[in-house]
């Protein structure tokens, strides 16, 4: 019953408590951003793009829906989604230079294809939760570089005039507007956030697990390599005897 007591109680609070308070948390986020949008609009796009990666992570980037799933030619959404598009070209610039600098193999390739999510697709969770969040120097160069990139968005006035998530295959939603000098903005911030991001990612390093670490010599002496012919005896690390699952004194396992 207990498993089920949990699932009941903890989704209790989840419905009852915890989404309730995320709602207001946005809707108070929401209200703080387009206050300071009325005042000094540079300094709210600057801060939607340098904390984006924070504001999707917890999902309150959903108190801004009606603003950014409206955006159309005759109602241009001029704050998330521009701000996105410097945050996501951001994080998939850090994991591609991750990607680019690390020596685990491992590491490479899920950087590699977050990049290209983010990059092409504008999906950053994969680079957000597998690679920047867990080694962090480059999720703060991404925040970095999208603060400095979402000021050059609010003094330009960048607006979309389309919902899309924004990437770099997304881009034509930035044409409009009666000239290229929008596009031209959104190519400019595409740029400036991708290189800025690779460089300062590159300068700041980060501290990944070797592929291969090194094996400590008490335990090297009993390391016996995969299909190898040589047996070694190794000492049991505990001490205990071998029973059938049957007789383990756990129901879940003993009823399999």
């Amino acid at each position: 019953m207990k498993p089920l007591l949990i699932i009941l109680i903890s989704g209790f609070l989840a419905l009852v408590v915890v989404g309730p308070l995320g709602t207001y948390a946005g809707e108070l986020l929401s209200t703080i951003i387009l206050g300071i949008q009325d005042k000094a609009g540079w300094l709210a796009l600057g801060l939607m793009a340098a904390f984006m990666p924070l504001i999707i992570m917890t999902g309150m980037h959903w108190a801004f829906a009606p603003i950014f799933l409206i955006a159309s030619p005759a109602t241009p959404d001029i704050l998330i989604l521009p701000a996105m598009l410097a945050s996501n070209i951001a994080q998939g610039a850090a994991t591609l230079a991750v990607s680019l600098k690390a020596k685990n193999k491992n590491l490479k390739q899920i950087s590699a294809a977050a990049s290209i999510s983010a990059l092409v697709a504008g999906v950053t969770e994969p680079a957000l939760y597998g690679v920047n969040l867990k080694l962090k120097k480059p999720l703060y160069a991404a925040m970095i570089s999208g603060g400095i990139v979402g000021i050059y968005i609010g003094i330009t006035g960048l607006k979309s005039f389309a919902f899309a998530v924004p990437s770099v295959v997304s881009l034509p939603q930035f044409i409009g507007g009666g000239s290229n000098i929008n596009i031209f903005n959104a190519l400019v911030v595409t740029v400036g956030s991708f290189l800025l991001t690779f460089i300062l990612t590159w300068i700041f390093g980060f501290d990944e697990e070797p592929e291969n670490a090194p094996v400590p010599n008490s335990e090297a002496e009993n390391t016996v390599q995969s299909g190898s012919g040589d047996t070694k005896k190794i000492a049991a690390p505990t001490s205990g005897k071998v029973v059938p699952l049957e007789k383990v004194a756990d129901t879940v396992f003993s009823e399999k």
